[in-house]
């Protein structure tokens, strides 16, 4: 039977309970993920006596976190958005330095050039003004062979942080499969209360997560949090995590691909992946760096083609036809190393046929190879594949 001190002894316990859990959310205020928890009073159930029902006291009834879970998302969203821009920006910024620095840039070596024509073209009988050109056009070639090179130490750069962006992806994935593991087991044991500094850890490894790749979460019916990634790839599914690597593209093996694997085998997803710093080191390589290289390529044929054409139309002091001052880069092609033989060539006839862009060739198993420009994904031909007079390839080949 309900007495004042039962109803004091009820009142004490609960209020001691409120005490510890303002005392954790005061212990955790620097807690990365921590939120803020709440706790829930109710009248505990009356007792019924010949003068009506009379209360029993008061009881803790649940202790809330204060989350929401549509600002969570758009938490994460905002996240991963910063996460990919600051990833671009970073390198773009350092591809930028390396073009626009005034000591090692093209443009100083572009403008040496020129000058020195000028100055030939003002006095063609001098010797000098001859040496002088001469000795420019090496140092133009020079500094496009050293930013060519500067690329490809970028490209290296990009390879090793995907490799690393990667582990860190999958050590999260692991993590957060362990988190479900406990919250599952927590909510398993026939409580209705939610395990909070559980769900808040676990939130926590999601969000960084989202620092690194766009994702989409589903909350389970058993309260285990599915995490996917790209275009539905699940990452996470209850306790189990799949498993995502790098590995050489087999179309460049300068370059590095993201590899998504389960039971149904291995997938190329670096396409289909946003968001993040994977996403925004991905955007960089395919935006940026991929693009500027073809340029500096663009501008070093049509220089080579343009002088080697105008410079043939003289003689020189000796009264013999110009020749070549440059030698012709030539179009480099790649063969897929998934390829079971044949080999492909490619020219170009006029510099206005060609385009800052790579370009894909593939086979389609039937009577035709279809060239694909990667940069807008066009088709821009498609070749019957006698005039090739290529064996039939089992898989693609790209240029």
């Amino acid at each position: 039977m309900a007495s004042i001190l039962n109803i004091g002894v009820s009142a004490l316990k609960t209020y001691q309970q409120a005490l510890n859990s303002t005392g954790h959310n005061i212990a955790n205020v620097n807690t990365p993920g921590y939120s803020r928890q709440v706790i829930n009073l109710s009248s505990r159930d009356p007792e019924l006596t010949p003068a009506g029902w009379l209360g029993t006291g008061v009881e803790l009834h649940g202790i809330n976190r204060q989350y929401d879970d549509f600002t969570a998302k758009r938490v994460r969203d905002g996240r991963s958005t910063v996460g990919e821009l600051d990833a671009f920006y970073s390198n773009a910024q350092r591809l930028d330095s390396i073009l626009a620095d005034p000591a090692v840039g093209l443009s100083p070596a572009l403008n040496d050039f020129f000058n020195a024509m000028q100055e030939l073209a003002d006095d063609p009988a001098s010797i000098p003004s001859r040496q002088l050109l001469l000795a420019e056009s090496r140092s133009l070639v020079e500094r496009m062979h050293d930013l060519d090179q500067q690329f490809a130490d970028s490209q290296a750069q990009v390879n090793r942080r995907l490799d690393d962006v990667v582990q860190e992806i999958d050590r999260l994935a692991e993590s957060i499969a362990n988190a479900n593991d406990a919250v599952v087991s927590a909510l398993g044991h026939g409580s209705h209360q939610t395990p909070n500094d559980l769900l808040d850890q676990r939130d926590e490894l999601i969000n960084e997560l989202s620092d690194l790749v766009n994702i989409t979460t589903v909350e389970q019916s058993d309260g285990a949090m599915n995490v996917f990634i790209g275009r539905g790839q699940v990452l996470v599914v209850g306790n189990v995590a799949s498993d995502i690597s790098t590995v050489s593209s087999p179309a460049d093996a300068s370059q590095r691909d993201v590899i998504f694997s389960n039971d149904f085998g291995d997938t190329n997803i670096s396409s289909e992946l946003d968001g993040g710093e994977l996403g925004g080191l991905l955007s960089f390589r395919r935006e940026m760096l991929d693009t500027t290289r073809n340029q500096l390529g663009l501008v070093a044929l049509g220089i080579s083609m343009q002088m080697n054409q105008q410079h043939q139309l003289g003689i020189d002091l000796d009264g013999d036809v110009g020749g070549a001052i440059f030698s012709t880069p030539e179009i480099q092609v790649l063969g897929n190393a998934n390829n079971s033989g044949g080999a492909v060539t490619a020219s170009y006839g006029t510099l206005s046929d060609l385009t800052a862009s790579d370009y894909k060739l593939e086979y389609d198993g039937g009577n035709s190879y279809t060239l694909r420009r990667l940069s807008d994904n066009t088709t821009p031909a498609s070749i019957p594949a006698e005039p090739l007079r290529l064996p039939p390839p089992r898989s693609m080949a790209s240029a």
